[in-house]
């Protein structure tokens, strides 16, 4: 009894529950495309943190000798830069500075710079105990931009102040000792070879 009851009452209120199932089914509907875009965000962000290059420029003095200034220029993300072009912009007359335009790939750009990659050049001494206030190293600028592999474009800008190095101190180690023993041994061999020519009428 119950049931045909329960039939009949279906049957007039048809229409109300059609309305209400494909409310239902459209607030799903939505709900589903929303999470599915945030998937699809998601993955593509990923995507590019696997691919996004990472270019990294320091100022970094030798390990055998404190005064010798070396720039790094590395590619410290997961993804190939590519198109990399570098501008400096600073004191011309800094002896940094215009040894830093001398380099071929600071000037004319690099092509390529693999995950992982580092390139590194002597840029000039440094007088790391100066003292002198009036005598300021001074610090220059670098630009560097550069695609990853779906072309899209970074830009990164490095400043690099010399005056944060003044001060360092470095404990004197066996390598430049075994420099200064290698110049000496070779002053001594040609005063020895200088000698003998003198002697035999050379």
């Amino acid at each position: 009894m119950w049931l045909e009851e329960f039939l009949r009452f279906l049957n007039v209120n048809s229409g109300a529950f059609s309305v209400v199932f494909s409310f239902i089914v459209s607030v799903a509907t939505v709900i589903y495309a929303i999470l599915t875009w945030k998937l699809v965000s998601e993955t593509r962000k990923m995507r590019e943190l696997q691919t996004r290059p990472n270019v990294f420029i320091i100022l970094q003095s030798r390990e055998e000798w404190i005064n010798f200034m070396d720039i790094i220029i590395q590619n410290v993300g997961p993804g190939a830069a590519w198109d990399l072009k570098f501008e400096v912009v600073g004191d011309i007359e800094n002896n940094m500075v215009k040894e830093l335009l001398s380099i071929g790939f600071i000037r004319n750009g690099l092509r390529y710079l693999a995950p992982g990659q580092r390139i590194q050049s002597f840029i000039g001494t440094f007088p790391f105990q100066n003292e002198d206030k009036k005598d300021s190293p001074g610090s220059f600028t670098i630009i560097v931009s550069y695609k990853d592999s779906m072309g899209k474009e970074y830009k990164d800008i490095y400043e690099l102040n010399l005056a944060a190095f003044l001060g360092i101190k470095q404990l004197e180690s066996n390598f430049s000792q075994l420099q200064r023993d290698i110049r000496d041994l070779i002053k001594a061999i040609k005063e020895i070879v200088i000698k003998c020519c003198c002697r035999n009428g050379f």
